[in-house]
């Protein structure tokens, strides 16, 4: 699914970028989403070595001023492209998010906002984020509310099994996204067994002078959960080998495995938001 989204991306950047500068087409990003990040993020951004996974167009990356640097990595060629035009004193990747090829420690704060949904497993995600971190460092990150995702917020009802990792498709105007749905109890474990601490766990609703931009959107946000947002610190003693088999996050089971495996080639759709 990678693949897929990549050549979304790839093929719609500008449509994208446009997208999300817009308050109306950006409306669940800019009012929804970031101001959770934001909050999340107060205090980790001035003076830090920071790290934007899956930073697309590089719009947050131009949102952390007074780092002491700003790196961004995109698996999409074109994404980074506009994310270089617009940040020149940024320095942008092109690489997986799970498998960066960056320096392991150099970073004192990691952001992910609205990515892990794009992954099947989170632990290839969350192991690479505690590598990428000093010991100490904060993550945070967004994504697809476990509940949003199954539910149809415009009719009320239940769409899907919670209990699950099935895959989901969804439109975000002329581009068509695969994600995949993971359980409160799956990404909170995952964030343990590879090393991190939650501090802060927000599902954001938008605040009333936002209605003014959509009305529909800000009805719909404000009534059913559609992100959640994460702050991990990583457990000082954390271990890099607790990643690899044979050991602790190597280990790890998968807390939905049990139904994950019912419901392996089950799919669902859900409207879009990012």
């Amino acid at each position: 699914m990678k693949c897929h989204n990549r050549a979304q991306y790839d093929a719609h950047a500008e449509f994208y970028h446009r997208k999300r500068r817009s308050k109306t087409s950006g409306y669940w990003n800019e009012f929804v989403d970031w101001p959770a990040v934001r909050a999340l993020l107060r205090g980790e951004t001035r003076g830090r070595r920071v790290l934007d996974l899956g930073c697309g167009t590089g719009i947050l990356c131009g949102r952390f001023r007074g780092a002491a640097s700003v790196t961004g990595v995109d698996n999409s060629a074109a994404m980074l492209a506009i994310a270089r035009r617009g940040n020149p004193s940024a320095r942008f990747v092109l690489a997986d998010a799970a498998r960066t090829g960056l320096a392991s420690g150099d970073f004192d704060t990691v952001c992910a906002a609205l990515l892990p949904h794009y992954f099947r497993d989170l632990r290839p995600l969350f192991t690479e984020a505690a590598r990428l971190l000093r010991p100490g460092g904060v993550f945070v990150f967004s994504m697809h509310h476990p509940f949003g995702e199954i539910t149809d917020c415009k009719r009320g009802r239940i769409t899907g099994p919670y209990f699950s990792r099935i895959r989901y498709m969804w439109n975000m105007g002329e581009m068509k996204m695969a994600s995949y749905h993971h359980t409160m109890e799956d990404i909170a474990q995952t964030l343990h067994r590879c090393g991190f601490a939650v501090e802060q766990l927000l599902e954001p609703r938008p605040l009333p002078s936002s209605r003014r931009h959509d009305p529909k959107s800000y009805a719909a946000a404000s009534r059913y959960p559609s992100f959640c947002a994460v702050k991990a610190r990583k457990i000082p003693v954390w271990n890099a080998d607790w990643g690899k088999p044979g050991t602790r996050a190597g280990n790890c089971r998968n807390p939905s495995a049990s139904a994950g495996r019912a419901a392996k080639t089950g799919a669902f759709s859900r409207r879009g938001h990012i």
